[in-house]
């Protein structure tokens, strides 16, 4: 069988047929080891790829903190990052007292705004997302007792320029009910929401979104498909922004006992859709990041228990697609039975973040992977940090990988206090 189905040429020119090539007959031995280095030759790039994830695991070291001077009784409940040169954190008090104070990466104190100077409207308010466009500082806020979000847009001199709520603006409820409903764009701040009507006996609810540009202007807006009260959207919905698009992942049930659905779904800057991608129910996804034409998704998948609805033997995973709703690359972290919930991309690499309570210590898993999907790294953070109060990862200007937050340093009358910092991550 293998001599007469294998044909080999030999590249020697035979006398009187120089430009020709003469087949021959390769011999069964021959043959037999020909056919193993070809099965070789194609498993051989897979088997690499499978073990680069293994073979890399190198731990992520923190370096040790610089704590910076501000007062250490105070509260953080966030950070963020816009530039070297402006890392705000955000010191809420009882009520509506407190501050934002602006440092940059060497922890010097650059500026601050009061509470009080940005009138927020509620008793229950939460700063969720700063953005500059320009020479404005847009803060976008929401009161978690009434579903009141507004966005107010200062001057460098604090002078208020323009304030633009966007519960007032449009008919219906519109309640700001996932976990991150304001993201930085380019030219200002997505806000993403579900828009809630009451049609006969019936509740039906639509997935919201627009886009507020440095002047405090709608850019636009848009909503996705009416659901019924049975089908509704999850809080696991996330949103971004890049250079050219707006992304949207879509999370909503037929009922309450069945497995969530996710879509990812492109727009424009005219608010228009680009393209939608259904997702495997196989897929958990918490988080959505894009830089420089990639979109990464980040989350966990499994196998569906024999009832379908719950997602079993689970790992990590982490999936690329381009601006054209292609999936370039997905890679399962075996190593990491646990969800992804963070992904920060540049142009250079995506970092992912997990966390790991396979001990009694929860440890964070950290890959770093380029976007042509080769896995850089992957191993645990091993930190200098043992006592944290809050965190927050973020990539600097020149693609450092660094960690801001505050650290517990000791307790007075009852109470923790401690430092603020910011720590490189190598």
């Amino acid at each position: 069988m293998c001599r007469v189905l294998t044909t080999a040429f030999s590249l020697t020119p035979q006398h009187g047929q120089a430009n020709r090539f003469t087949p021959y007959l390769l011999h069964p031995w021959a043959c037999f080891l020909l056919v193993m280095l070809i099965i070789m030759g194609l498993c051989w790039p897979s088997a690499m790829a499978q073990a680069t994830v293994k073979e890399e695991q190198m731990p992520f070291v923190q370096s040790n903190p610089q704590p910076f001077s501000y007062d250490e009784t105070a509260h953080l409940a966030h950070t963020f990052y816009l530039s070297d040169q402006e890392i705000w954190f955000d010191f809420p008090q009882e009520g509506t007292n407190g501050e934002l104070v602006r440092f940059d990466l060497q922890g010097m104190m650059m500026d601050t705004i009061s509470y009080e100077l940005l009138r927020m409207r509620g008793d229950d308010v939460s700063i969720e997302c700063i953005q500059r466009v320009d020479d404005r500082l847009m803060i976008g806020y929401r009161d978690f007792a009434t579903s009141y979000v507004e966005i107010v847009i200062f001057s460098n001199a604090h002078e208020e320029l323009a304030r633009t709520s966007i519960t007032d603006a449009i008919s219906g409820m519109v309640a700001p009910l996932l976990f991150d409903p304001m993201v930085p764009s380019q030219q200002g701040i997505l806000f993403a929401g579900i828009l809630e009507e009451k049609e006969g006996d019936d509740y039906t609810s639509q997935l919201y979104l627009t886009l507020i540009d440095g002047q405090g202007r709608h850019v636009f807006e848009s909503l996705e498909a009416k659901q019924s009260d049975s089908e509704h959207y999850g809080i696991n919905s996330s949103i971004c922004s890049d250079e050219d698009y707006h992304y949207i992942l879509s999370q909503s049930r037929a009922g309450m006992t069945q497995s969530a659905q996710e879509r990812l779904i492109c727009k424009n800057n005219q608010g228009e859709t680009v393209w939608e991608v259904e997702l495997p129910d196989t897929l958990s996804i918490r988080d959505i990041a894009a830089s420089h034409g990639m979109l990464y998704l980040a989350g966990l998948t499994g196998d569906m228990d024999e009832y379908g609805n719950l997602l079993i033997d689970q790992k990590g995973i982490l999936l690329c697609f381009d601006q054209l709703g292609n999936k370039r690359w997905e890679h399962v972290y075996p190593d990491i039975a646990s969800y992804f919930w963070l992904s920060l991309p540049n142009a250079e690499e995506c970092y992912a973040f997990a966390s790991d309570y396979a001990t009694d210590i929860m440890q964070t898993y950290i890959v770093s992977v380029y976007p042509d999907g080769v896995t850089e790294r992957a191993g645990y953070l091993e930190a200098s940090v043992t006592t944290p109060l809050y965190t927050r990862f973020f990539l600097t200007e020149d693609g450092s990988l660094m960690q801001a937050g505050k650290m517990i340093t000791g307790e007075v009358d009852g109470v923790r206090v401690g430092s603020v910092y910011i720590t490189t991550i190598e």
